[in-house]
This record gives structure tokens, C-alpha cells and sequence, in this order.
């Protein structure tokens, strides 16, 4: 009897995480094509669904950032575009929005791949960057290689985006 009732607490546990691993599969051919090649890769990733795009997470260890102990950075695929995205790096001081735009601008001038975009409403600076989806067998390397390129870029900025706040 105890291993029965063993077997149905096992099952119960199971069935949700089941239930989660199904969720998690990429909705679009563009996030398929991406989750084979990181899977193939042996890269860690998360996905996230809940949206209208299959979101791939992906946590870099920064080396030049101070006080910062990971670099998330989010690809968000649809089967049109990718849009990678970090969330807020600094919430920059707006009391003197013509320097703060000055120093942005000198920031992005020297950032490779990315931009940092202020949003003006709260003064959060994220990275932003647009890919095309191309019909090339190469496109999960591709979204990889540009994930890796913008947490490279956030992490030689980040120093200078530290003084914006």
C-alpha cells in the first residue's frame, strides 16, 4: 500500500513538471530551429512561452563589469525577427537630459552589435538588437553567436553606463 501511494505522490509530482516541459517548447519554426541548435550545443538556456515570442534566456558571466554577477541577455523570437534584449542595466539620472544624452550616444558610438536605449518614462537603459529571420540551416548558430555579441557589448559598456545613474 505504501508503494502504491508512493507511486501516485511520484506521478502527481511528475504530471506538472511534464505538464511544464510541454509548454516549454518553442511555438515558431525560427524558435525551433534556435532551441535544436542550443540543445545540440550543450548551452544552458531557459525558455519562455507566456508571450507571443519564444523567449531564449541565456545568463553570461560579465569580466569587465563591476558589481555585476551576470549578463542576461533574451532573445525573443518570432518567425519574422529576433529582438535581443536585456533587462534594465541602470536607471540613468534624467535631471540633465542633455548630458544624459550626450554620454549615451558617446556610449553607443563605442558599442559593437547593440544599442543602449533609454526609456524615458522611468530612465531604464537596456541593449537592444534586431535581427532579420533568414531561412539559413546556420540560424540557431547565428541567434547564439549574436546573444554572445551583446552581452560581450554589455559588459565592456556597463563601467561606462554605471556613471549615467
Amino acid at each position: 500500500m505504501k508503494r502504491l501511494i508512493g507511486l501516485l505522490l511520484a506521478l502527481a509530482l511528475l504530471c506538472p513538471c511534464l505538464a511544464l516541459a510541454e509548454a516549454a517548447e518553442p511555438r515558431t519554426e525560427a524558435g525551433g530551429q534556435v532551441a535544436a541548435y542550443l540543445d545540440e550545443a550543450g548551452v544552458n538556456y531557459q525558455l519562455d512561452t507566456s508571450t507571443e515570442y519564444d523567449v531564449f534566456l541565456r545568463a553570461f558571466t560579465p569580466s569587465e563589469a563591476e558589481g555585476v554577477e551576470s549578463i542576461i541577455v533574451g532573445a525573443l523570437v518570432s518567425d519574422e525577427r529576433v529582438a535581443l534584449e536585456t533587462g534594465t542595466l541602470v536607471t540613468a539620472d534624467m535631471t540633465d537630459m542633455a548630458a544624459l544624452y550626450q554620454a549615451l550616444n558617446a556610449i553607443n558610438a563605442e558599442a559593437a552589435f547593440v544599442r543602449f536605449v533609454l526609456n524615458t518614462n522611468d530612465g531604464s537603459v537596456i541593449a537592444r538588437m534586431d535581427l532579420p529571420v533568414l531561412g539559413d540551416e546556420d540560424f540557431g548558430y547565428v541567434v547564439e553567436r549574436c546573444m554572445l555579441a551583446a552581452a560581450s557589448a554589455v559588459d565592456d559598456s556597463y563601467n561606462a553606463l554605471a556613471a549615467l545613474a
